[in-house]
C-alpha cells in the first residue's frame, strides 16, 4: 500500500528542514569574491561571474543582493573593477564594498621600495539600501554611492561595521574609517588576520618554516597597536584563525607543511584568549583530502563551522564539500553535529549572518549554498548520518511515490493542528521508527500515516 500525498509530501518537507539546506542559489559566484549576510540573515551579497568558471578565475558581471528565503535577486550593482570583500552594517540599511582598480598590478605585488607595501590603488564604496529590500519581488539596480574612500596598498581583503559610527578594513595594514564623512580615524601599521568582535583585539599569524615554530600574536589596537600577548604553534604552509562568538577562544586552522604544497592537511586548535594557551583537545583529519579548508565563527555562543572538501579517502576525487560545526570547551574542541555534505567541488568560503540563523558557503566551483545554523537545526541533523544520504532517501521516495509533491493547502493547515510531539511511534509489530520518519510524523494530522512511509522505505 502506497502512503497518501500528505504522508509523502509531508516526510520530504521534514527531511528538507532536519538536513538544514535553504537554497542552492542556481547562478556561478566568484569564488574568491564577496559572500556576506545581513545581521538578520535575510540577505545576502556575491559576485555573478559572467561566464563558468574556467581555470579558477572569474571574471564579475556584477555583484548581486538576493533574498535568502527565496534565493531571488533583489539588487544588483555594476561595478568598475573587480570586488573583494563586502560586509552590511547591523540595520541592514547601508552596503560596504572594497575593489581593487587594478587586478593585474595587485597579483604582481607592485610595491614601494622603501616600505615593502603595495602602491595598487583600492576603493571603499558604501550605499544605501532601500528600505523594505528584503521583500522585494523584483531586482533594482543600486547607486550611486553614498561615500567613497581611496588608498594605496594591498586590497582590502575584509571589510566590516564596527558601531554606528566607523567601518574597518584589512589589507597590508588597518584602516578605520569615519562614517560620518569617509575620514581616516586610525590607521594601524599591522597586517591583521582576524578582529575581535568588539575590534579591540588583533591577531596576527605567522605560520613559521620547516626549522622555526609559527606564532600567533594578540595585538591591542584600541589605540596605539600594543602586542600583548604571543603564543607558539608547530610550523605550517599556512594558517586562519578566528575569534568565537564570546571573544574568550580563538580557533586556529593550520595546513601542515607537505611534500607537495596543493593539499591542506588541516589540524584545528583552540586557544584560551585569557590565558594565551592553545588547549589540549585538537581536531585532524590525516586519513582525507583537504577536510578543513575555512572556518567561520558566529557573532555569539562557543559554535563554529569548517568547511573543505567532502572525499572520505585521499584517492577520491573532491565532487562535493562538507561542512562540520564544532563547539569550543574548556580542554579544546568538540563535535557539535553530524558534517554536511554540500555541492559544487570543496567548500571556499564560508559566512554567517549576525543572528547566527543563517549559514552561506561556497564551493569552489562557484555554487553557493544557504543552510540554516540555529542550535534547533544543528540538534536536529545530529538525527541524520549526512546530507547526501537524506537526499537519496528523498529521490527514491520520489520514485517510488505517485504525487509526492509539496503538500496542499489544507494539508499544510492539517500540519499546523498535528498532535503533540511524541518520541516514538510504533506501527504495528515491528516496533518504533527511526528518528528521521518520527520528527515527520509530528507534522501530520494523523501521525500513525507515517507507517505506510516507512513500509516503502524498508522495500527501498
Amino acid at each position: 500500500m502506497f502512503p497518501s500525498a500528505e504522508a509523502a509530501g509531508t516526510l520530504l518537507q521534514a527531511l528538507n528542514r532536519l538536513r538544514g539546506v535553504r537554497q542552492i542559489l542556481p547562478a556561478t559566484y566568484d569564488p574568491s569574491g564577496p559572500l556576506a549576510l545581513s545581521n538578520d540573515g535575510k540577505l545576502l551579497i556575491a559576485a555573478v561571474c559572467r561566464e563558468p568558471i574556467d581555470s579558477w578565475t572569474c571574471q564579475q558581471a556584477e555583484l548581486s543582493v538576493l533574498r535568502t528565503d527565496t534565493g531571488t535577486p533583489v539588487a544588483k550593482l555594476v561595478l568598475p573593477a573587480q570586488a573583494r570583500s563586502a560586509a552590511f552594517d547591523g540595520d541592514g540599511r547601508r552596503l560596504a564594498i572594497s575593489m581593487s582598480h587594478d587586478d593585474a598590478v595587485s597579483r604582481t605585488g607592485d610595491s614601494d621600495e622603501n616600505s615593502g607595501r603595495s602602491t595598487a590603488p583600492f576603493t571603499v564604496s558604501i550605499f544605501n539600501l532601500p528600505a523594505g529590500l528584503a521583500q522585494n519581488s523584483h531586482s533594482i539596480a543600486l547607486g550611486p554611492a553614498q561615500l567613497e574612500v581611496t588608498g594605496k596598498g594591498k586590497p582590502v581583503q575584509h571589510i566590516s561595521f564596527v558601531g554606528k559610527e566607523f567601518f574597518l578594513g584589512q589589507s597590508d595594514q588597518l584602516f578605520i574609517w569615519r562614517l560620518a564623512d569617509g575620514n581616516l580615524a586610525q590607521n594601524v601599521a599591522l597586517r591583521a588576520d582576524a578582529i575581535s568582535q568588539d575590534a579591540s583585539t588583533a591577531l596576527v599569524l605567522d605560520p613559521g618554516t620547516p626549522d622555526t615554530s609559527g606564532s600567533v600574536e594578540l595585538w591591542d589596537i584600541r589605540k596605539e597597536a600594543k602586542r600583548v600577548a604571543v603564543i607558539r604553534v608547530p610550523p605550517a604552509m599556512s594558517q586562519q584563525a578566528a575569534f568565537s562568538g564570546d571573544s574568550e577562544s580563538i580557533v586556529l586552522l593550520t595546513c601542515r607543511i607537505m611534500a607537495s604544497g596543493r593539499h591542506c592537511q588541516g589540524e584545528l586548535r583552540l586557544i584560551d584568549r585569557k590565558l594565551a594557551r592553545v588547549l589540549e583537545k585538537s581536531i585532524e583529519r590525516e586519513d582525507e583530502l583537504d577536510p578543513i579548508l575555512v572556518i567561520a565563527s558566529p557573532q555569539h555562543g562557543r559554535w563554529f563551522v569548517s568547511g573543505g572538501c567532502g572525499a572520505s579517502t585521499q584517492t577520491e576525487a573532491c565532487l562535493h564539500g562538507r561542512l562540520n560545526f564544532w563547539k569550543a570547551e574548556k580542554y579544546g574542541i568538540e563535535e557539535y553535529a553530524q558534517p554536511v555534505k554540500t555541492f559544487g567541488g570543496q567548500v571556499q568560503g564560508l559566512t554567517i549572518s549576525g543572528d547566527a540563523k543563517t549559514l552561506a558557503s561556497m564551493s569552489s566551483r562557484g555554487t553557493i549554498g544557504l543552510w540554516r545554523a540555529d542550535a534547533a537545526t544543528l540538534e536536529a541533523t545530529q538525527l541524520l548520518p549526512s546530507l547526501l544520504q537524506t537526499q537519496r532517501t528523498s529521490q527514491s521516495l520520489l520514485g517510488q511515490l505517485s504525487g509526492a509533491t509539496t503538500p496542499s493547502t489544507t494539508a499544510r493547515e492539517s500540519v499546523q493542528k498535528a498532535e503533540p510531539k511524541r518520541s516514538s511511534i510504533t506501527c504495528g509489530g515491528e516496533g518504533s521508527l527511526n528518528p528521521i520518519l518520527v520528527a515527520a510524523a509530528q507534522r501530520l494530522s494523523q501521525p500513525k500515516q507515517i507507517c505506510s512511509v516507512g513500509a516503502a522505505l524498508s522495500e527501498i
